[in-house]
């Protein structure tokens, strides 16, 4: 069974940049840019999250909040990135459930690692 990862963010040719690079390392990809979908999105067998902390007309944290609140999401890894002057947005991304949270600029050096952990298969371990 092939691991889905769902990108959260309405900037879709962002969204497409890191579609791409999670299809290179072997993941399909699931992309909501609603947040009034993103739980049904993350309850449908999907392994890890990435978020865009600086979506347009969206609650970013707040979406973070609801993943982590919600018995059925709640124990999905969470990569959040954003700008790098936002450290506000970051602290409060990392209260709200965020397992990892990146600038913008590092998201690509950070993707592979950050999948690799949260697609693990921790039945063998």
């Amino acid at each position: 069974m092939n691991k889905k990862i769902l990108i959260i963010d309405n900037d879709l040719f962002f969204s497409a940049r890191i579609a791409d690079q999670i299809k290179k390392m072997g993941f399909e990809t699931v992309t909501e840019g609603d947040a009034r979908n993103v739980l049904d999105k993350a309850r449908s067998g999907i392994s890890a999250v990435i978020i865009n902390l600086s979506m347009r007309n969206a609650d970013s944290v707040g979406i973070v909040r609801s993943l982590k609140s919600d018995p059925g999401t709640d124990s999905i890894p969470i990569l959040a990135f954003g700008s790098h002057k936002n450290a506000a947005l970051f602290e409060a991304a990392k209260s709200a459930g965020c397992e990892m949270t990146v600038a913008n600029s590092a998201l690509s050096s950070a993707l592979p690692d950050f999948i690799a952990q949260a697609t693990e298969d921790k039945t063998n371990v």
